[in-house]
């Protein structure tokens, strides 16, 4: 009992003062007389550090290269473009010190973000993600022999990529020129055509951005997609040689009666963020594809419309090279309910979503 009460009495006196009581503190020790004692240095830390300067400094240039050099092209997409898509790299970040070496013209100033306007002290010039990259390349490989041809879409011709030893399309390729200017796309279609060192080449662009071929590939080789229907302007014109009028109550009675479908999605081929997207109802799920006259009449016109916009008419031209329609997925892409992820492949081994 008595160990208890002592030990309990010595943390008492240990512990803090309660609110609004001061607790006298015991005198502070007095210093031995006599000179000061000087710290002792770490010389240790020193030593690794003057090492690592050392290794440093003896670390050997490039070596020289007297060999043949090796060419590589970029296809280079707008800036303004990038500038519109927010998707532009500050100049002078830690993680890219080699984007300090833009040249004029290949950096604009970022002015927006996803929330909004930058303030003016926040608009900084920033690069391309194909224009860093290129710079990349320059900054870790130009004494190895490697230059590096930005090749902007005014500039794209035949004869200056057959001097590049290959030429990449990273951000600018066929989709991207066909929403930035058709006269560059159709010009871009002869260079794919004629130029055999172009990655990815034409066969390969024309199959990844148009809807029609590579869904239609999945279903003739069993790859699991959301029920699709697709129609291309061959089909269009025709099944429906009168336009719009005649194609959509054909098409509303397919989806609802045929395909089972009251909800629907129409994307055109060559579509490209969420342009000319068409969402269209057939009737209600709940009350067994039920929806009154007024609403299917509407909902037909509406279709009509989207209809003659994207196949064009006799007195509108033909904006995209085809249609594609697929059921309504709920929640498609909505975060952890049904995410939409991307895979990513090297060599045919995946590497990560």
């Amino acid at each position: 009992v008595s160990t208890q009460s002592t030990w309990a009495a010595e943390v008492r006196s240990t512990t803090p003062a309660k609110r609004g009581i001061k607790r006298k503190m015991p005198p502070p020790t007095q210093e031995p007389a006599g000179p000061k004692q000087k710290k002792a240095r770490r010389t240790s830390l020193k030593r690794k550090s003057s090492v690592k300067k050392a290794a440093a400094k003896q670390l050997p240039p490039p070596p020289e290269h007297n060999g043949p050099k090796i060419r590589i092209g970029i296809i280079m997409t707008t800036l303004k473009s990038e500038q519109k898509k927010e998707e532009l790299i500050p100049i002078g970040e830690k993680k890219r010190p080699w984007t300090r070496f833009a040249a004029k013209g290949q950096f604009i100033r970022k002015r927006w973000r996803c929330n909004g306007p930058l303030k003016p002290h926040k608009r900084k010039e920033s690069v391309p993600a194909d224009v860093s990259i290129g710079l990349y390349m320059e900054y870790m490989y130009g004494g190895y022999g490697v230059e590096v041809d930005y090749i902007w879409p005014k500039d794209l011709t035949e004869e200056r990529c057959k001097k590049n030893d290959i030429n990449f399309c990273m951000i600018y390729d066929l989709l991207e020129a066909y929403h930035l200017d058709r006269k560059v796309f159709e010009g871009f279609q002869s260079v794919l055509a004629n130029c055999d060192n172009i990655y990815p080449p034409l066969d390969y662009q024309k199959f990844i951005n148009s809807k029609i071929d590579y869904y239609t590939w999945c279903q003739k080789n069993d790859v699991n997609i959301a029920p699709t229907f697709t129609l291309s302007p061959e089909q269009y014109k025709e099944q429906y040689p009168e336009g719009g009028a005649q194609a959509a109550p054909a098409l509303f009675e397919k989806f609802k009666h045929e395909l089972k479908w009251y909800r629907y999605i129409g994307k055109p081929v060559y579509g490209q963020e969420s342009k000319a997207l068409h969402f269209g109802s057939t009737g209600y799920e709940e009350h067994a594809g039920w929806m009154g006259n007024r609403e299917v009449q509407q909902e037909i016109k509406k279709l009509a419309k989207y209809l003659d916009d994207v196949f064009g008419t006799k007195d509108t031209p033909q904006k995209y090279p085809g249609l594609v329609f697929q059921k309504l997925i709920p929640d498609f892409g909505n975060g952890a309910k049904c995410p939409e992820l991307r895979l990513y492949y090297v060599g045919g081994e995946y590497q990560y979503s």
